[in-house]
């Protein structure tokens, strides 16, 4: 790998937001431990790019300008794009089946049925796609990158405020903390009274997890002297918290905010943990700087490689072609699950070499990578 490249990354936290993001494959193709994972790998999204946010690049009006024109550039600008393709591909999406009007597939849970588009409705979904107020069913993981433009903007103009006002460093991090406190409040008022703020409301408590990744940043888990015991009980704690609750960020959904809190700290001593093994393996962390070069690619990409273990499962089994377009698989029992998690996997990441090798002018940099 090129040294340039490498030379300033943290191949631990490489590796740990690989792992993020092979859960988000497993999360959605039918793996048995849905419920376990999804207790951390979103919140360890927002947690490592508050990780590697540096208030450096904010502390003046030029510096804020230019970390907005990057946030436009790396999160808002693919977000456009690959909805825009994807809602361009609408109507040849019901063509071949990866999506179905026939209303009979609304009896399988997550599915849901499309209609053909006109060229007044398409410019109408692409201005709220503008706005961040619209998407597709392919894109659906997005969610993620409409919260983090928003997270990282609110907490760098925070950040930007409090060193204009020029307040002691410690007068700062209380208030930023007191400013992470209530917004998880608001979040789980929010989520209790199923508000849903035009879909913005998970970002408070993505906020507060944002603010929890730059403590492990100055922490630097030096409370941790033995990294094998910390994984083990990190594991252990995530197993009791599994049958305590449930969290489903992306509709703002955690069953108390201690709750989150606690999950969200033992999936990152957890993965961290394993990530920070890992990183002495040259090999496994190059793969995890490929798996995260590919990450705009694989989140908009798993959905359509599923397609090929469907369409093995439509043929073998016989049935009606519509059931091509049960979402987000059409059955994930049986071991299936590892075939649609490969399908997305190997799909995504061919064809973001692909554009690659082609010379695509447009390489989407990893959403949490830098801030």
């Amino acid at each position: 790998m090129d040294k340039i490249k490498t030379k300033k990354r943290d191949k631990s936290i490489d590796i740990l937001k690989a792992i993020c993001l092979l859960c988000v494959i497993l999360g959605h193709c039918g793996f048995p431990g849905t419920q376990f994972i999804y207790l951390f790998h979103m919140p360890l999204f927002f947690m490592a790019s508050g990780y590697l946010f540096d208030k450096k690049k904010v502390n003046s009006s030029k510096n804020l300008k230019t970390f907005f024109l990057r946030k436009i550039k790396t999160l808002w600008l693919p977000y456009v794009i690959w909805n825009t393709v994807m809602l361009a591909m609408q109507n040849t999406f019901l063509k071949i089946n990866f999506y179905t009007n026939n209303i009979e597939v609304l009896s399988y849970s997550g599915s849901s049925i499309q209609d053909y588009i006109t060229l007044e409705q398409f410019a109408i979904k692409f201005i709220k796609i503008l706005l961040f107020k619209s998407g597709t069913l392919f894109t659906c993981a997005f969610w993620f990158i409409r919260v983090l433009f928003v997270v990282e903007l609110c907490f760098a103009l925070l950040i930007y405020v409090l060193n204009k006002i020029k307040l002691k460093s410690s007068y700062s991090k209380v208030i930023v903390g007191s400013v992470a406190i209530v917004a998880l409040i608001i979040g789980q008022y929010l989520s209790v009274e199923h508000i849903g703020l035009m879909d913005f409301s998970n970002c408070f408590a993505s906020f507060t997890l944002f603010w929890l990744g730059t403590l492990m940043k100055d922490c630097r888990m030096s409370f941790i002297t033995d990294k094998k015991v910390s994984i083990m009980l990190a594991f252990i704690g995530l197993m009791v918290l599994n049958t305590q609750g449930s969290i489903l960020l992306n509709q703002n959904y955690f069953t108390s905010p201690i709750f989150l809190i606690c999950s969200a700290i033992c999936g990152w001593i957890f993965i961290y943990g394993i990530s920070k093994v890992a990183s002495e393996t040259g090999k496994i962390a190059y793969v995890a700087y490929e798996i995260n070069i590919a990450a705009i690619d694989i989140m908009a990409l798993h959905f359509i490689g599923f397609k090929a273990i469907a369409a093995v499962q439509v043929v073998t089994r016989g049935l009606p072609l519509y059931h091509l377009a049960r979402f987000p698989v059409l059955d994930g029992g049986k071991g299936w699950w590892l075939l649609y998690f490969l399908a997305g996997l190997v799909f995504s990441l061919l064809f973001y070499k692909v554009r690659n090798y082609m010379g695509g002018k447009i390489k989407y940099k990893n959403v949490c990578i830098k801030s």
